[in-house]
């Protein structure tokens, strides 16, 4: 794939010509009258964005903010971007990482500011050229994108050279890069772009005496926020899952996550309070997993019976598991409440929250499983059937974004089922679910990609039936989700070159269906 011309993922997907960014057509900065524009391309994955210590700054009390804006159409963009694209982004939640702590730092750093005015011109460009017929105002706003990206990306360099930036705007700053270039379709460049931040949010907790207080994410939320130390605990997940690159040498930012166990009530009283438990109850569940991965890889390499694995982990399992168990019994009210009609505003949110409850308990069942045979999880098909049916409800409803958001929602959930159930009507209403919902994308996961995974998969069986010969397979292991997957390669059609790369674990793997999927796209529309 040419990183230096991505383009959006809705311009693919409507087959529009993007004019991209990087050196084929560039853009001028709006800087650029003043400065002379440098000759390397500052968005290619060698640049160094991030310095290797920053300062760190205690935050004031929150205030009513009012955002200065250089004229009225930069205000527009960023009205918009605070009522329409920071909802999307929080895919169904109200998460304050979008609406109040970008919002402070939109007033603080005028970088900030401009990488969410540009990340709301492109959402606006997306949605205008997906109307019928096309908004001829898309290509203004997608110009206008780029330019302020170009903008805001030139500014973070410079606060970076000049080592005057404090670690957390250089947090927020990349989850916005991190945003705007997943939304432009360069998946491979986002992630390794957000890695750099990932290792300084490491780095900073590593440096913290304090423990982390009950109920909360961050062992300073006076200087980091909840909110963002668990944002990047659930990016640095998905890194180990995706990065064709060798694993660092540290371990992850989940093994700074507070141990106690945390209280769950009888009943939530709101859709906030599940959610931050949940965020609790998941990076228990996550620490227990990875126990379980760590003595398996030992076992292997000592010989050990699995037996042994299980009785040396088992002492683990009530406390992860009880804890889910006492989160689905306080979270069933509130769900209740939120299928009738007057939860109609909460019904995507709640309803992802179930289904992520659901693939939890997978994980946490089939951790001990001792094959990792597809035959072992048709245990599941009853799980699998009311994640199926859950996700149609998700897609039918008519708050339901067919877009980029920065929070998971069905789509990893759905890629376990595509891959493991062998019930051939479940897994094609899987597969049907996730082209209903294209072009949406959650994070690093899109929808039509586990799609076509799941048609390849179905083919390439059927295929072995008839020719009674076994097609070729890549097992890869994904942390995020704790389990092994036999995945298919891209259709032969397609070039496989970079697919014969030796992969570390088959990370990477993955991104490599993801850009396959963007020619797929362009050859047989969706």
């Amino acid at each position: 794939m040419d990183v230096s011309h991505a383009s959006c993922l809705r311009c693919q997907d409507t087959g529009r010509k993007c004019d991209g960014y990087g050196p084929r057509n560039p853009l001028p900065s709006l800087k650029s009258q003043s400065k002379p524009k440098p000759t390397s391309n500052p968005l290619v994955i060698e640049r160094k964005l991030l310095p290797i210590t920053l300062g760190t700054t205690v935050l004031q009390s929150r205030v009513p903010i009012t955002v200065q804006c250089k004229d009225v159409q930069e205000e527009q963009y960023l009205q918009f971007f605070f009522a329409e694209t920071a909802g999307d982004l929080s895919g169904g939640f109200d998460n304050p990482l979008w609406s109040d702590i970008v919002l402070r730092a939109c007033n603080e750093e005028p970088c900030i500011l401009h990488c969410a005015v540009a990340l709301s011109a492109l959402d606006k460009s997306c949605r205008a050229k997906m109307t019928k017929p096309p908004e001829p105002t898309s290509e203004e706003h997608h110009r206008y994108a780029l330019r302020r990206y170009d903008t805001a990306i030139h500014e973070v360099r410079e606060l970076l050279q000049r080592r005057q930036d404090s670690l957390r705007t250089v947090l927020i700053a990349s989850l916005l890069i991190f945003c705007f270039e997943s939304f432009h379709g360069d998946i491979r460049l986002a992630l390794n772009n957000v890695k750099g931040a990932v290792e300084l949010m490491y780095a900073w907790l590593s440096e913290q005496d304090g423990t982390i207080a009950p109920g909360h994410f961050s062992p300073a939320p006076d200087v980091i926020e909840d909110e963002i130390v668990s944002a990047y605990t659930r990016l640095d997940i998905h890194l180990l899952s995706w990065i064709d690159a060798p694993l660092p040498s540290r371990g992850k930012i989940l093994r700074f996550a507070t141990t106690e166990t945390f209280h769950i009530p009888e009943a939530f009283k709101s859709m906030i309070d599940g959610k931050v438990a949940f965020d609790h109850v998941t990076n228990h569940i996550f620490q227990y997993l990875g126990s379980i991965q760590r003595s398996k890889a030992q076992a292997s390499e000592e010989s050990t019976p699995k037996s042994h694995i299980s009785e040396n982990s088992i002492s683990e399992e009530p406390i992860a598991a009880t804890e889910l168990r006492q989160w689905m019994k306080a979270f069933e009210p509130v769900l209740v409440s939120a299928r009738t009609h007057g939860g109609v505003n909460d019904f995507v949110g709640f309803t992802i929250l179930r289904i992520h409850a659901i693939t939890v308990e997978i994980c946490v069942r089939s951790a001990l499983f001792e094959t990792t045979t597809t035959q072992a999880y048709d245990v599941f098909l009853p799980e699998f059937r009311e994640m199926v049916a859950l996700s149609s409800a998700i897609v039918n409803h008519p708050r339901f974004l067919k877009s980029f958001v920065f929070n998971m929602g069905f789509v990893p959930s759905l890629f376990i089922i595509v891959t493991k159930c062998r019930d051939k009507t479940v897994r094609q209403e899987a597969i049907d679910v996730l082209k209903a919902a294209h072009p949406r994308r959650e994070g690093v996961w899109d929808c039509l990609m586990v799609a076509r995974i799941g048609e390849e998969l179905i083919r390439s069986e059927e295929e072995e039936l008839r020719s009674g010969r076994m097609e070729e397979k890549i097992e890869i292991h994904l942390a995020c989700l704790n389990m092994y997957f036999e995945l298919p390669r891209p259709p032969r059609t397609l070039e496989d070159i970079e697919m014969k790369r030796n992969r570390q674990g088959g990370r990477g793997y993955l991104l490599d269906w993801v850009e396959r999927c963007v020619d797929m796209n362009v050859v047989a529309g969706p």
